[in-house]
């Protein structure tokens, strides 16, 4: 399916011109059938019947639909902004919120029996960092989206354009080298850790507060692209993956280069200084400031964002604030805490009130955010020499 924007008449429902891309009438290319209803999942248009269509709308599966179209509108669009499909979003709603509310009981079952075999100091807060807390999220996410629809479904058609839909199609659809750059990166280095064996390779680069007080400051830079096995290396990258793109779209790759560097610097650093017994490891501290960053930015440039976008990233503070709570003995909240004061100066100083979005960088950022960039990578050139050459299994 192509995602460049097409240049054809509007639906009628799109007739405003926003001062954003995702705003704009043509974001949507044109209907692959215009006699036909259809829906398309990644990038793969699939011709249906309409009962084939509002079957498929009613159900949450993977993966999902992006678009869908009909022979009323000669554009694809989100299902939110179909009349017709109004019982299907109600049905897919209702499911959505049934397998989060099981998510949530199973979550707190787990729970209950984790406390009945005495298990729970060591099992518990793992179990609510990885299922529980995000169950929670992900249905309280979904309330809040279903109320919107009722919200605009209230309204006579044809229904105002969903902002929230357009906005995560638009994001969904961009190239973000500079994020698969530093994941790539940062995977790399996992798999010589993996090879030389986790515990030696964070001995050799991570975060052990005596080394760098004895002169070994570089490990305040490697230690951040460590990861203490597969589980914390998927849920970094995942949010690397989510936060990063975000950053890079709407800020420009230089502003993400800068913030993620300055950011694994500063939360290592409170760390170092608040923390300074304990060994310390993980993209945290940079993910954070990715956080904070998009904070100030949500802030700063409210006007032309969705309406949910500064709510969706306080939610995702707070669950970080949670999980920090709850499994505190295994997180670095201060490198957390680090990480986020940084990324949220960092915005206050690269993001402009009133500027437009996404955000340009002129010569001098640009020139700041390769030599981020570089920076970055010769911390994984030297994490990668240091444990092949230092670690031992």
């Amino acid at each position: 399916m192509p995602s460049d924007l097409a240049s054809e008449p509007s639906h009628p429902a799109m007739q405003s011109v926003g001062e954003h891309p995702w705003e704009a009438d043509t974001l949507f290319p044109e209907s692959p059938d215009r006699d036909s209803y259809g829906f398309v999942v990644g990038r793969r248009p699939r011709i249906c019947s309409r009962d084939e269509l509002i079957q498929r709308c009613s159900r949450v599966q993977v993966p999902d639909i992006r678009l869908v179209w009909t022979p009323e509108a000669p554009r694809l669009l989100p299902m939110t902004e179909v009349p017709m499909l109004q019982p299907a979003m109600d049905a897919r709603f209702r499911s959505a919120i049934r397998l989060s509310v099981f998510n949530v009981a199973a979550g707190l079952l787990m729970a209950f029996l984790v406390t009945r075999s005495g298990e729970s100091a060591r099992v518990w807060p793992l179990w609510a960092v990885f299922f529980l807390v995000p169950a929670v999220r992900s249905l309280a996410d979904t309330v809040d989206a279903r109320r919107a629809f009722q919200r605009r479904r209230q309204q006579a058609p044809p229904w105002p354009p969903d902002r929230v839909a357009r906005f995560a199609v638009w994001i969904s659809s961009r190239r973000t080298r500079a994020t698969q750059a530093l994941v790539l990166g940062i995977v790399l280095v996992a798999v010589c850790q993996l090879a030389r064996g986790l515990g030696p390779s964070v001995m050799a680069a991570g975060l052990v507060k005596d080394a760098v007080r004895h002169g070994q400051v570089w490990r305040l830079f490697t230690a951040g692209l460590l990861h203490a096995g597969i589980w914390h290396l998927a849920g970094n990258m995942a949010a690397l993956l989510a936060l990063g793109r975000m950053v890079e779209i709407l800020a420009h790759w230089s502003r993400l280069a800068i913030v993620f560097l300055v950011s694994i610097l500063a939360g290592n650093l409170f760390s170092l200084v608040l923390l300074p017994r304990t060994t310390s490891i993980g993209a945290s501290g940079g993910l954070m400031g990715l956080l904070g960053f998009l904070l100030v930015l949500g802030i700063r440039l409210s006007r032309g964002l969705p309406p949910r976008f500064l709510r969706s990233l306080i939610g995702g503070a707070l669950w970080v604030a949670a999980t920090g709570i709850i499994a505190y003995a295994l997180i670095d909240n201060a490198a957390h805490l680090g990480g986020l004061l940084a990324g949220i100066g960092l915005g206050l100083a690269l993001v402009p009130r009133g500027g437009v979005l996404p955000l340009s960088a002129g010569p001098q950022l640009a020139r700041a955010g390769f030599a981020a960039m570089a920076g970055l990578a010769l911390v994984a050139v030297a994490c990668v020499v240091v444990i092949l050459t230092t670690a031992s299994p």
